[in-house]
């Protein structure tokens, strides 16, 4: 079976890296650190989703979960908040709903809880983004 390779976004859908208010921008760093030149939000859109159904990861049932899952009413799951759930605070602050986004936070759920034998990873890199102090310490223990 083929392993979901992009080794940095793996460690960040994990939170191996703290993340910033802007994920796009994160997700770029992550990608340049696996070897990609990535600047838009659309281009890591298309990179997870290629990844993805490269591994065979987008099955069918997966496709419907991730449209279900992505929609309006239901990105919260994955932790993208939006300007129409009220029942959070301030949450006229958040922003509009975009597909995309929430593509992106969905595959980030979906990576975060993929093991070993789904993914690669390596050693968090403050020089990619912050690392959480022990992160690197653990991250030596697991790959050993």
């Amino acid at each position: 079976m083929n392993k979901f390779d992009l080794k940095h976004i793996t460690l960040y859908a994990k939170n191996w890296y703290k993340r910033s208010d802007n994920i796009i921008e994160d997700l770029c760093k992550c990608l340049q650190a696996d070897g990609y030149i990535i600047n838009h939000k659309s281009e890591v859109f298309s990179m997870l989703l290629n990844r993805l159904n490269s591994i065979n990861y987008l099955t069918s049932d997966k496709a419907i979960q991730a449209i279900n899952e992505s929609s309006p009413d239901q990105c919260w799951k994955c932790g993208y908040y939006i300007n129409t759930n009220t029942w959070r605070n301030n949450y006229e602050t958040y922003p509009i709903y975009d597909y995309q986004t929430s593509f992106i936070y969905w595959c980030l759920s979906e990576i975060s809880i993929m093991d070993k034998n789904q993914c690669e990873i390596t050693i968090p890199n403050n020089k990619v983004l912050p690392v959480p102090k022990g992160n690197i310490n653990k991250a030596k223990e697991l790959l050993n």
